[in-house]
């Protein structure tokens, strides 16, 4: 039915995460540190306890923040190909997430994920450009929650819930310091990607946190991050409002 064209939407968010994160270049456990770069503030070590560090040592210790920390929540947007896509999405470790996602054309949805189980609500212009327009489909569809099979392609949109698998491809080599900035109200350092058009900002702290990610070109965008260690409580959708998605196709 649409699992083609919804899978084909997974598919394309996937490389637009991809584009957003990518120039940050961080990860856990990437082999070797650079030079410290230029200095991100004049103030010693004392007032900044980020100033004997490199940038990479400073983008591990932050993408090391994020994946453990209790929450997280992260908005922002991204663009493919001139179209923009808007994420609303909070973060919580161990457990799942849940949020919205927002494109420019081809509709929303919103997303709950606990544990393993994922749950999808697409919005009937999503279902639309996904290939689903008989009016009796969309009478079925609109307006419930999908919890896609097993085999689903809409199952990969989970690892938006996992701050680790989003970076566990990427590396801290060619990070340097850049400029100071004042991020969510708080003192932040760039870390710049010397051979690309991203930034990524973290708090000037003993234990930095990611503050907002950037990237300028084709595939622009800006995620930021907030709420590091809320309290959140993930709740599943009623049963009177889900579809099996195995029995739909997805």
């Amino acid at each position: 039915m649409a699992s083609g064209g919804a899978g084909s939407f997974t598919r394309m968010w996937q490389r637009m995460l991809a584009a957003a994160l990518a120039p940050a270049l961080l990860a856990v456990g990437a082999a070797g540190c650079g030079g410290a770069g230029p200095a991100g503030t004049s103030a010693g070590s004392k007032a900044n306890p980020l100033a004997t560090l490199s940038a990479e040592q400073i983008a591990r210790k932050a993408v090391a923040d994020l994946g453990t920390a209790a929450a997280v929540h992260v908005t922002g947007w991204i663009t493919d190909s001139g179209q923009r896509t808007d994420i609303n999405l909070t973060l919580v470790h161990g457990k799942g997430c849940d949020g919205s996602i927002s494109t420019q054309n081809g509709g929303s949805f919103l997303l709950i994920m606990i544990g393993t189980a994922l749950w999808l609500k697409p919005d009937e212009t999503f279902w639309k450009s996904a290939g689903s327009n008989d009016p009796a489909v969309l009478k079925i569809l609109v307006g419930k929650y999908i919890k896609p099979s097993a085999k689903s392609d809409l199952r990969t949109l989970g690892q938006l819930c996992d701050p680790s698998k989003l970076f566990a491809s990427g590396k801290t080599i060619g990070l340097v310091k850049g400029k100071n900035a004042t991020i969510s109200g708080q003192p932040a350092l760039e870390l710049k990607d010397a051979k690309d058009s991203g930034s990524a900002y973290v708090s000037v702290s003993a234990r930095p946190q990611l503050l907002r990610l950037i990237v300028t070109g084709s595939n622009a965008g800006q995620l930021d991050f907030t709420g590091y260690g809320t309290s959140v409580t993930l709740t599943a959708p009623p049963a009177s409002q889900t579809l099996d998605g195995a029995k739909y196709g997805f």
